[in-house]
């Protein structure tokens, strides 16, 4: 089975214009997923299942109406038309039924998927937001390789509409303000992860890459954002030699630093914020070692979203269990002034500057913890995907026996800030029924009809019992559940309109 829907809604569908529609579709050797609907216009095909070439039978409701058949690419480009064509993967079937007057025009797409896809199952529940799901696939921390590694686009019903092998871990897939599909990973025949850019469903188009601002830094995955203008934020990551012993670590340890760069189209340096000096060791809850390179990581830096209402960045730090704000340009908040590059608030942490109003946790906390998502919506509201992990640790600085414990259920948790009167207000909330902690990757997406989309994480490995993706909408019904196979995760999941 390459994929399974369960639906119960009739808010997905896109009827066909009058005189256009199809009264069947077939692919000779191949069975359609889902099975043919004519209100829907996306279906998928294995392509193990097919010969070298494969008829194609399409008919239309009006006999009268005229029926074109040709072959593409999935980023677009024609190879061939007529009724046998060579359906392999990486290519569409394309039909298209003009009516009998010529005034309408309908497009219906079979999408041939190879035989690593992962499978997925689409429960739609109720009327979801408009829209495409973006994400990408890589296998648990078992490194079990069934399934090939996919940038991928499901329509809603669950329908793969578009998808690349990316060989690498793909990370942050998304639509940008441009219409660009991006995520972070390798460009074609590149080795160091950099910010990998599309046209839209298009070939690769170009990579941002960071900027040398100090030697050693090297690209962070979590985040990549492109601005209207062609500029890119991306997140950097370099060690120093840092005597550590007044935090009980060694006279020389390698530290490991972050930072969030704004990079112009033309690669040069426009802008720069970095963890060093501005993020206390005092003030975080403990340090851990990176077992994969032995630097002390202190911040953790995991998501950077720009303010709608003033510009400035949201960055998330997530062993501080802190979200911050960062001054882009000079400004005024709550009558206080800020240079670019100060932190105005700091939400969570040690350091806080915001008491938490509704939301006790367990442990004897308040607010979000090892939280991997933080996306401001405007009039200081801020959506948080709070993983619900708090570690603790119990001895020198390094040691790597860590108490871990969870302060409940992963979430979405939105909160109303009042700056001047240092409150966060729990304003909503929705968690994964008993799923406890999430460990790794999460996120939450506010959607146009108020709605909101939350990803998982490392959460969904665990197979059909936890969803890769939930959506509830604005009431807080859940409206979609989106599953991937045990032991496969998908780092962020996020929605955009149709192109």
């Amino acid at each position: 089975m390459i994929f399974s829907i369960l639906w119960a809604c009739t808010g997905v569908s896109h009827p066909p214009p009058a005189g256009a529609a199809l009264a069947s579709l077939s692919i000779a050797g191949a069975t359609l997923q889902p099975a043919f609907i004519a209100s829907h216009d996306g279906f998928s095909v294995g392509a193990a299942s097919l010969g070298a070439t494969s008829a194609v039978t399409a008919v239309p409701e009006d006999p009268d109406a005229v029926v074109a058949v040709h072959l593409e690419t999935l980023e677009g480009e024609r190879i061939d038309s007529g009724t046998e064509l060579a359906l392999t993967d990486g290519r569409k079937v394309v039909v298209q039924v003009t009516s009998a007057d010529g005034e309408n025009t309908s497009t219906t797409e079979v999408i041939a998927l190879p035989s690593d896809f992962p499978p997925i199952e689409l429960q739609v529940l109720g009327e979801q937001d408009a829209g495409w799901l973006y994400l990408a696939n890589f296998e648990g921390f078992t490194n079990d390789n069934t399934y090939g590694r996919y940038a991928m686009v499901l329509d809603e019903l669950g329908v793969p509409r578009w998808y690349r092998d990316t060989v690498a871990p793909a990370f942050d897939l998304r639509r940008q303000a441009g219409g660009e599909l991006t995520w972070v990973g390798l460009p074609p025949g590149g080795q160091d992860y950099v910010g990998v850019v599309n046209d839209t469903f298009g070939a690769f188009s170009h990579a941002v890459e960071l900027a040398e601002s100090r030697p050693g830094l090297e690209t962070d995955v979590h985040e990549f954002v492109l601005q209207e203008d062609g500029s890119g934020l991306l997140i950097g990551a370099w060690v120093e030699t840092t005597d550590l012993t007044p935090w009980g670590g060694p006279a020389s340890a390698p530290l490991l630093h972050q930072l969030v760069q704004e990079v112009t189209p033309s690669g040069e340096l426009a802008f720069e914020w970095s963890t060093k000096g501005n993020v206390d060791l005092d003030t975080i809850p403990q340090i851990i070692v990176d077992a994969g390179t032995g630097a002390f990581e202190y911040s953790h830096i995991n998501s950077v979203t720009v303010d709608p209402d003033d510009g400035a960045w949201v960055i998330s730090l997530r062993l501080a269990h802190q979200v911050i704000k960062v001054a882009r340009e000079a400004m005024t908040v709550a009558g206080a002034d800020y240079a670019p590059g100060d932190i105005v608030w700091r939400l969570g942490g040690a350091d806080t500057d915001f008491t938490f109003v509704g939301d006790d946790r367990g442990l004897g906390l308040q607010g979000f913890y090892s939280q991997h998502t933080a996306r401001p919506l405007g009039g200081d509201r801020i959506l948080v995907f709070d993983n619900a992990l708090w570690r603790e640790n119990r001895g020198d600085l390094g040691n790597p026996d860590l108490v871990v414990d969870a302060t409940g259920d992963a979430r979405m948790v939105e909160y109303q800030l009042d700056v001047a009167a240092g409150t966060a207000t729990l304003v909503d909330s929705f968690a994964l029924p008993s799923a406890g902690a999430v460990a790794a990757g999460g996120s939450t997406q506010r959607l146009p009809a108020g709605g909101t989309l939350v990803g998982w994480g490392d959460k969904s490995k665990d197979g059909a019992q936890f969803p890769a993706a939930t959506e509830i909408d604005a009431t807080g019904a859940v409206v979609m559940e989106m599953f991937l196979p045990t032991n496969v995760w998908s780092y962020r999941v996020f929605r955009f309109p149709r192109p």
